[in-house]
């Protein structure tokens, strides 16, 4: 289920030309998802959707996708991430309504963003 993920970095659904350092990061994390606590992807200009597979990352506790060029519907598998405390998806192109799996993030998450997306229609209930 991770390659998936491995092939979005070499480019099938994310597209991103110079940022070595990041996909090496996202190898490493996809080969040891148990261990992986954070992914940081800001200000990496990653274009395309987020792959449902984020989900498999459930160890997760900080997830940075902020200002990229991101689109389409967030993944409901975002509410498998239920160890995450910090997420910034703003600055990108998310859009549609956000999935109540993100609403259910809320008890556990400290720090949710998603300012400047084209995220449209009411919040999910758990997050008020």
């Amino acid at each position: 289920p991770l390659a998936c993920l491995l092939q979005t970095v070499q480019g099938d659904t994310l597209k991103h030309p110079s940022t070595v350092s990041n996909t090496a990061e996202w190898r490493r994390c996809a080969k040891d998802v148990e261990n992986c606590l954070g992914l940081s992807f800001a200000d990496a200009s990653f274009e395309g959707s987020l792959p449902s597979e984020i989900g498999n990352f459930v160890h997760l506790q900080s997830l940075s996708l902020h200002n990229g060029l991101l689109s389409g519907p967030l993944p409901t598998e975002i509410g498998r991430l239920r160890k995450l405390m910090m997420s910034d998806f703003g600055h990108n192109r998310f859009t549609g309504t956000l999935p109540t799996e993100v609403g259910e993030l809320q008890a556990h998450t400290s720090s949710l963003y998603f300012e400047l997306n084209r995220i449209t229609g009411r919040l999910p209930s758990e997050l008020g």
